[in-house]
């Protein structure tokens, strides 16, 4: 299993509200090893589209224990659901760039995102090595607006919804399985930082009525050790949380219109 995956989240949707008598959804899962489901215990990840009846006990995926898997059972609940989902572990934003925009089969209408976590990881390593390459943010920064770009041009009636990423600098994997040193964690903190506030959390601000995105980051749930499986990646409970809240979010107007928080000592402090 390889380290980190998913600064940010994604969605993709035709409409907010769920309408069991509308057409079916089409879900598209983008992402890293997070949304395909690592360190959880079944994955499913359907790499072509699969078809999802509503309400039905037997749809493919329905026993899929990636949070996108129970994302996409909870809408199969209410209406027909074709998901796809083509996350891949260790993947970055170039990966995804490169990889997974190219296997999207169909028209999505829903789509999630869920990436970053690699890419300040590379930031990290860089770092531990004695390397300080300032542009590596910048390849970040213009690739993950050139996904969201690149969706939004495809697939001009879908929804996008962004999940920010829990701050990598804070979660324990890295310090525990890398074994970097308070000043690595330190440098790491602050990528993070910028990520989630310079590169994802203006998409909230754009008044663009088609995104919306999920704050993570900030929410103390995501870095407590009963939620992860190995102090990164969220097991079974930690992915049943994010796929619930993510469909809160999908659901409700009032937390649709509420931006991330940019202050939440210690997540996000600067």
């Amino acid at each position: 299993m390889r380290a980190g995956h998913g600064l940010i989240l994604l969605c993709v949707f035709t409409g907010w509200a769920l309408d069991a008598k509308a057409a079916s959804l089409h879900y598209l899962a983008l992402g890293d090893s997070i949304s395909k489901g690592a360190g959880t215990t079944h994955l499913c990840a359907p790499r072509t589209p699969v078809q999802m009846k509503q309400g039905a006990p037997d749809n493919p995926c329905s026993h899929g224990t990636s949070w996108a898997d129970r994302f996409a059972n909870t809408l199969a609940a209410h209406q027909d659901v074709v998901y796809q989902n083509v996350a891949e572990s260790g993947y970055t934003t170039r990966n995804l760039i490169d990889k997974e925009l190219p296997m999207i089969d169909g028209t999505p209408n829903l789509i999630s995102v869920f990436i970053g976590t690699n890419d300040f990881k590379e930031m990290g390593t860089a770092y531990n090595d004695g390397y300080n390459r300032p542009d590596d943010f910048e390849h970040f920064h213009r690739q993950f607006r050139s996904i969201i770009e690149t969706l939004q041009s495809r697939f001009p009636n879908a929804e996008i919804l962004i999940l920010n990423v829990p701050n990598t600098g804070i979660l324990p994997y890295f310090s525990t399985h890398y074994h970097w040193s308070e000043s690595v964690m330190s440098f790491e903190r602050k990528m993070a930082q910028r990520g989630n506030l310079e590169t994802i959390h203006p998409f909230a601000k754009k008044g663009q009525h088609r995104i919306g995105v999920v704050d993570l980051t900030c929410d103390p749930v995501h870095y407590q050790d009963k939620n992860l499986n190995d102090g990164l990646h969220p097991n079974d409970a930690g992915a049943e949380y994010i796929a619930e809240k993510v469909y809160r979010f999908y659901k409700t107007e009032e937390a649709r219109r509420t931006e991330p928080s940019s202050f939440c000592p210690p997540y996000l402090d600067r």
